[in-house]
């Protein structure tokens, strides 16, 4: 089986199919799937996974996938994200999911700094309101 999953398949490798694959699960407007649903394929292909010789081709097309959903907000569940890091991390240790653990870290302290910043900003123009 493992020689047949890195078969060479010619124009796009098993491990960058795999990774989109993940990413067109991941991405809001996709097919509309339960939470189950999604962490049952996402455990199906974190098994495939172990298979594959190409992690590293993985794991850079799925960084670039998931920033481009983390920045641009188009993740279908902030859960299921975590979710297929951990499932990773299981399969391959911490080493590999590290920057992908410290990008969904970072984006959500970015979350939190501009919702603490909006909040600032409405106490500081309802402050300026009574001074008037």
């Amino acid at each position: 089986f493992e020689t047949f999953i890195n078969r060479d398949l010619g124009r796009f490798s098993v491990a960058a199919m795999m990774s989109s694959f993940c990413d067109k699960v991941l991405r809001k407007g996709g097919e509309k799937r339960s939470e189950e649903q999604v962490d049952a394929l996402m455990s199906k292909l974190v098994d495939l996974f172990s298979f594959l010789t190409d992690k590293d081709v993985f794991a850079e097309i799925y960084r670039n996938q998931l920033a481009k959903r983390l920045l641009y907000d188009t993740s279908a569940s902030d859960e299921a994200e975590k979710n297929v890091i951990q499932k990773l991390k299981m399969k391959c240790g911490a080493q590999f999911t590290s920057k992908l653990e410290g990008m969904i870290t970072d984006i959500s302290l970015a979350a939190d700094m501009q919702k603490q910043f909006r909040e600032y900003l409405s106490h500081r123009d309802s402050q300026a309101d009574y001074g008037k």
